[in-house]
């Protein structure tokens, strides 16, 4: 356990969460349900994109998915399924729901396939009953022994997004190191909704 001290008061500091600061921002539905399907559709269009690498190439994708930053660091398929987890657990956690169980990733079918499920669950999710969960109640432990007690909206600040991103880079840092280049991808998949028309063909697409 961390030592008991009093760390100096920051911005995200719970006794700062006053009726204004939390009204103020992105809704819970912004920094959930979209924050996280961009997330995840730009992650699926470079796993596929990988894919089709390695199809051209006649290497096999489970090399890709088996491939590590660092020895002691998680796999491609160990992060794409704990960004999925993250998602999902978020959404069960303000719900009020059981744990999700965690879908499996360790072929680039079933990478996919979870990534799908995903981001249906979260497309498909009670967008009225998501905004009320920003002031109720969510508890969680951890495997070390800490347990939490926040505000839905301060669990979603504080924790949802951060861990959802910390998978979702190390995904595609992943997929950078194995030969993804930045320039062979999309700047996102989302992003392509506020494209200039200058910066499309004279066919409209991309």
């Amino acid at each position: 356990m961390y030592p008991a001290r009093r760390l100096p008061t920051h911005p995200s500091d719970p006794a700062r969460d006053t009726e204004e600061t939390t009204r103020a921002g992105l809704s819970i539905h912004e920094l959930v349900v979209i924050s996280f399907s961009n997330g995840l559709a730009d992650l699926i269009a470079e796993l596929d994109r990988a894919n089709e690498d390695a199809v051209r190439r006649g290497a096999p994708t489970q090399g890709v998915l088996d491939a590590r930053l660092a020895p002691h660091m998680n796999s491609l398929a160990e992060e794409i399924g704990l960004a999925c987890t993250q998602a999902r657990l978020s959404l069960a956690r303000l719900f009020g729901d059981a744990p999700p169980q965690p879908l499996r990733t360790d072929t680039y079918a079933r990478a996919r396939d979870a990534i799908e499920t995903t981001l249906a669950d979260l497309w498909e999710c009670d967008r009225n009953r998501l905004e009320a969960s920003a002031r109720h109640a969510v508890s969680f432990d951890l495997p070390r022994g800490e347990t939490f007690d926040l505000s839905g909206r301060q669990y979603v600040r504080d924790w949802a997004v951060p861990q959802f991103h910390l998978h979702l880079v190390a995904a595609r840092m992943i997929l950078r190191a194995q030969g993804l280049r930045v320039d062979q991808v999309s700047p996102g998949v989302h992003m392509c909704a506020y494209l200039r028309p200058s910066a499309r063909d004279p066919g409209g697409a991309v």
